[in-house]
C-alpha cells in the first residue's frame, strides 16, 4: 500500500513570513541604535536629563494621542453597527452588499481592530513629533508684556497658542476619520440606502452622523475663534501682525463665523433628536455663504477700496504697533540706550579715493 505524501508548501509561501520578521527587526535595530547614540551624545555633554524628558515625552503624547483615536474609531465603527436597521429592503444595492457583509463578518472584528491600529498608529506619530510644543506648553511662562490688539500676555502666543492650534488639528482629523468610519459602516449595513427607494437614511444614521456633526460644528467654532488671536501674528507685505484690513475686517468676520458655527452645531444636536437634517442643512447652507462673503469678499473690498487709495494713513498705526514691539523684544529705545551726537567729517584730498 502506498502512501501519499502531503503536498509541500511553495517556498515563497515560506519565505513571505521570515522576510516579514527581517524586516521587523531591522526596523526595531536601527530605531535602537539612533536612541542609543542620541542617549550616549546627551550622557557625554551631562545633560542625560534632557535627553530622558525628551523620550518620555515622545511616548507618552503617541500613548495618548494613539489610544485615543483608537477609541474613538473602534466605538464609532461598533456603535454604527448596533444602530443597522434589523430590516433591509430587497434591492439591487442591498443585494450587492450583502455579499460584502457575508464576506466581511468571520473577520469583521479584526478588520475594525487593524484599521483602527493603523490609524491610531498615524495619530500617535503626528503626537510624538510634537513633543516640543507639548514641554513648551507644560512650562509656560509670562512675559508680562501683552500684544496691543487683545491685550493678551506674549506668553500665550509663544507657548500657548501654537498647542490650542495642535489640539485642533488632531480633534479635526479624529472626528472626520470617525465620520468616514460612520458612513462606511451605515452604508454596508443598510443605515444609508442611496439607490433604493424610500428613506435614504434610517433616523438612527441621522442622529449619528449628526452627533459627529455637531462636534466638527464646535471644533469649527473654537478654530473661528482662535484665528483671532492668530491675526497677530500674520505676515502681509509691510510688516509683521495685524493690519488695518485684519482688525476691521477680518476679525469682525471671524467672531461672526464663529457664532454662526455654534448655531449650527446647536442645530445638529436638535438634529439628533428631531431626525431630520432641514434646519441643520440650512445652517451648514449660511456657514459656506458666509465664509465665502466675510473671509474673503469682505476683507477684499475693504483693502482695494479703503487701504490701498491711503495705504500709509491707514496702516500708520498698526506700523507704529510693529516698531515698538520690535523695540521692546529687543529691548531698543530712548529709555535704553545712551544716545550721544556725533557729527562726521571727512576731508578728503585729490586722488585720494
Amino acid at each position: 500500500m502506498q502512501t501519499r505524501r502531503p503536498p509541500r508548501r511553495p517556498r515563497s509561501r515560506a519565505l513571505v513570513p521570515t522576510l516579514v520578521v527581517l524586516a521587523a527587526l531591522a526596523l526595531l535595530f536601527g530605531v535602537f541604535t539612533n536612541l542609543w547614540t542620541e542617549r550616549l551624545w546627551f550622557e557625554s555633554v551631562g545633560f542625560s536629563q534632557v535627553f530622558t524628558t525628551s523620550l518620555v515625552t515622545q511616548v507618552g503624547l503617541f500613548v495618548v494621542f494613539a489610544l485615543i483615536t483608537f477609541a474613538v474609531i473602534v466605538g464609532t465603527a461598533v456603535l454604527a453597527y448596533r444602530l443597522r436597521p434589523k430590516y433591509r429592503p430587497m434591492s439591487v444595492e442591498q443585494q450587492s452588499l450583502e455579499r460584502y457583509r457575508e464576506a466581511i463578518e468571520p473577520s469583521r472584528r479584526s478588520i475594525v481592530l487593524v484599521g483602527a491600529g493603523i490609524l491610531a498608529v498615524t495619530s500617535g506619530l503626528g503626537a510624538a513629533a510634537v513633543w516640543q510644543t507639548f514641554l513648551a506648553w507644560l512650562n509656560r511662562s509670562r512675559f508680562d508684556a501683552t500684544d496691543a490688539q487683545f491685550n493678551v500676555d506674549v506668553g500665550f502666543y509663544v507657548f500657548e497658542y501654537p498647542w490650542w492650534r495642535f489640539l485642533l488639528s488632531f480633534g479635526f482629523a479624529v472626528v472626520i476619520l470617525a465620520m468616514l468610519t460612520a458612513l462606511v459602516v451605515h452604508y454596508l449595513y443598510g443605515g444609508i440606502r442611496l439607490q433604493s427607494p424610500g428613506e435614504r437614511f434610517t433616523p438612527a444614521a441621522i442622529a449619528h452622523l449628526s452627533a459627529l456633526a455637531a462636534l466638527l460644528m464646535l471644533l469649527k467654532a473654537a478654530a473661528y475663534w482662535l484665528d483671532r488671536y492668530g491675526l497677530v501674528l500674520s505676515d502681509n507685505r509691510l510688516f509683521t501682525g495685524a493690519s488695518y484690513t485684519d482688525v476691521n475686517a477680518v476679525l469682525p468676520a471671524k467672531t461672526i463665523l464663529t457664532f454662526i458655527a455654534l448655531v449650527c452645531a446647536v442645530l445638529f444636536v436638535v438634529a439628533v433628536f428631531r431626525r431630520t437634517w432641514t434646519l441643520a442643512g440650512i445652517g451648514v447652507g449660511l456657514l459656506l455663504l458666509s465664509s465665502v462673503l466675510l473671509s474673503a469678499a469682505w476683507p477684499a473690498l475693504v483693502q482695494q477700496f479703503q487701504v490701498r487709495p491711503s495705504e500709509a494713513d491707514r496702516e500708520s498705526a498698526f506700523i507704529e504697533r510693529n516698531i515698538a514691539a520690535t523695540r521692546e523684544a529687543y529691548q531698543v529705545g530712548r529709555d535704553r540706550v545712551d544716545i550721544q551726537e556725533y557729527n562726521a567729517v571727512t576731508t578728503a584730498t585729490a586722488g585720494q579715493l
